[in-house]
């Protein structure tokens, strides 16, 4: 099974339109466990000794602040990303322009309010030849000490658009699996509709002994998306046209996104002007 990953190729599928390198684009919450996860699969897949490629952080603050590229195979790159600290629409209109191949990696990743200077940033990548060949799969990290149950809703809008632009369900990556919680955390995510949930214990610094539980748990995850991939390439359609898809509808998102905050500008502008026409009021 780690010789058939490390020997994928997206040029050996037939019906392949031009795509020649696979993104596992990582996203989720700050300190979750994104970046030792890519660790622990270049690890598992690497062979040798552990080393920390992406650096990890603690405490859920987080470390990384930039999309950054991990080759994981010469066909297969692990790009870690900025952690939401909250599921604000300006931070998850940036991770739908991540999913639908619109901005650039090894970039600042920024919670742009202003729509003109998010248009301006996809523009600049909407004919990036490079670019176009790469197929992103979303996969979501997030640990099972964080209870989402309050923002249920949410995650599943942002699920549900993920699957919509990249035309594959994400898959969740649940990571300290041995803190307790795991079912009723992944209860959560299969009501939303996510069948492919992973739990995985990472490598870390601090606990780099080989495991073989660990290593067929990432083994197993890489396998299955690679089996999502080659379903996903034969149905896809020609990536300029795929792009421009996407590159709409992010656009009509960030734009409503864009009104909703000058709405909400302003009714708090109006509210603040009415309490100083009201003056102080004195009890006597």
């Amino acid at each position: 099974m780690s010789d058939n990953i490390r020997n994928f190729r997206l040029s050996d599928i037939e019906e392949n339109k031009g795509y020649n390198r696979v993104i596992l684009q990582i996203f989720g919450l700050p300190g979750n466990g994104k970046s030792s996860f890519i660790n622990s699969c270049k690890f598992v897949i690497d062979g040798g000794v552990f080393v920390a490629h992406a650096e990890a952080g603690d405490n859920y603050k987080g470390t990384t602040t930039k999309r950054i590229p991990h080759e994981l195979t010469k066909s297969i790159w692990m790009v870690d990303n900025r952690g939401m600290p909250t599921l604000h629409r300006f931070q998850t209109g940036e991770i739908f322009a991540q999913l639908g191949n619109l901005l650039k990696v090894n970039q600042e990743v920024e919670w742009v309010e202003d729509f003109n200077k998010n248009v301006d940033r996809m523009w600049a990548e909407l004919n990036n030849e490079d670019s176009l060949q790469d197929l992103i799969v979303p996969i979501l990290i997030h640990s099972v000490r964080n209870n989402i149950q309050k923002e249920a809703e949410t995650y599943r809008e942002l699920l549900n658009t993920a699957r919509e632009l990249t035309g594959i369900t994400p898959y969740i990556v649940l990571t300290h699996k041995y803190s307790g919680g795991v079912e009723s955390m992944k209860s959560v995510f299969t009501n939303m509709g996510i069948k492919k949930i992973y739990t995985i214990e990472n490598y870390t610094t601090e606990c780099q002994s080989v495991v073989r539980e660990k290593h067929e748990e990432i083994i197993e995850f890489l396998t299955e998306v690679l089996e999502d991939i080659k379903f996903r390439v034969i149905h896809m359609g020609d990536p300029r046209e795929e792009r421009q898809r996407h590159y709409k509808f992010i656009i009509k998102y960030m734009k409503e996104t864009s009104d909703l905050k000058k709405d909400e500008d302003y009714k708090n502008k109006n509210s603040e002007e009415s309490g100083k026409k009201k003056g102080p009021c004195f009890l006597f």
